[in-house]
């Protein structure tokens, strides 16, 4: 292992740099980069760079577009090798064909974490997820810490940052967590949350989970100061008794709340095509299983996506590089 690695809580390797780790960069990035933004706003690389300005993100921010000419008032570099070194976290909204070399490229550049917002990967085939694991194995050659693919972003309050493709969020303050693998049902849950005037501190959509897995965020929210209450939406999980141990370690501390998907045939079904997910186990460590999507009473209710939406947020039948900006 490099020196710049350690071992997280649940075995997996959690770079720390100045005194921060992977999931501070995640949560309070200081050096930002975002790679795939198009100088259209109907394409969502666009509307990521909107949405991480208007939030009113305070630390730096580099952006990539092969034209080099200004986006939204901000200077961009034409290639990914450009950027300065020691980016906190990298947000990447390019088509599947490009996401590889970026990975490399950010690897080789010593950035901590990266956002892949791209689909079309580990949920749609054998190839893949044969690709999928190019980019892990790529971004470990660096200690690049992968959020996703097939994901909407990140969010988190206390560090004024919007880095996702949801645009008029609510603007409220509160101090609820919210991991979600479905970005359909991540949206609706901070759009209900909001409506009912309870306040999200954090979100993470975190999607295929080829790197970063829904317990090292669990660890990470146990011990955070800005989080009262843990809610999740959640397909499968891959190692169910790390799951267990984190949720333990969150119930120590606040409450936590699980809306489970794929508890019938048909929700393992398309729980298993949306993120490339299967249903293992329904042990919990102290976790409230909220047993109906429109349940009353609780803070992580949430109501159902409509059925033309597909369960990253875009409708039914898309093309998956459409989330995706092929520039310019």
């Amino acid at each position: 292992m490099s020196a710049r690695a350690r071992r997280g809580p649940i075995g997996r390797p959690t770079s720390k740099r100045d005194g921060q780790t992977t999931l501070d960069a995640l949560f309070a990035p200081r050096r930002l980069a975002l790679l795939g933004v198009s100088r259209d706003p109907a394409k969502l690389g666009h509307v990521l760079l909107r949405n991480v300005i208007t939030a009113g993100f305070p630390g730096e921010i580099h952006v990539v577009n092969p034209g080099a000419r200004p986006i939204l008032g901000l200077p961009t570099v034409p290639r990914v090798g450009e950027l300065p070194r020691a980016i906190d976290l990298a947000l990447i909204s390019l088509p599947p064909a490009a996401v590889l070399d970026a990975v490399r490229d950010l690897a080789a550049l010593g950035t901590r974490a990266a956002v892949i917002l791209t689909s079309g990967f580990g949920e749609v085939d054998d190839q893949g997820g044969k690709a999928q694991q190019e980019l892990l194995e790529a971004a470990r050659t660096g200690g690049l810490r992968l959020v996703g693919p097939n994901c909407m972003g990140v969010c988190s309050r206390p560090a004024r940052l919007n880095a996702t493709y949801f645009w008029d969020l609510p603007d409220v303050p509160g101090h609820v967590a919210v991991i979600s693998q479905s970005g359909a049902y991540g949206g609706l849950i901070l759009r209900h949350l909001g409506g009912q005037a309870i306040g999200v501190s954090r979100f993470l959509s975190i999607g295929n989970q080829a790197d970063l897995e829904i317990a090292e965020a669990l660890d990470y929210l146990a011990a955070d100061a800005e989080t009262h209450l843990v809610a999740c939406f959640i397909e499968a999980v891959r190692d169910g008794r790390r799951f267990v141990e984190a949720a333990a370690r969150v119930t120590a501390e606040k409450p936590m709340v699980v809306l489970k998907a794929g508890r019938t045939e048909a929700g393992r079904r398309a729980a298993g095509s949306h993120t490339g997910s299967l249903a293992r186990g329904r042990r919990r460590g102290g976790s409230r299983n909220q047993p109906s999507r429109d349940g009353t009473g609780d803070p992580g209710r949430a109501p159902a996506p409509p059925s033309s939406v597909c369960g990253c947020g875009e409708p039914r039948g898309h093309d998956p590089s459409s989330k995706s900006s092929a520039y310019p």
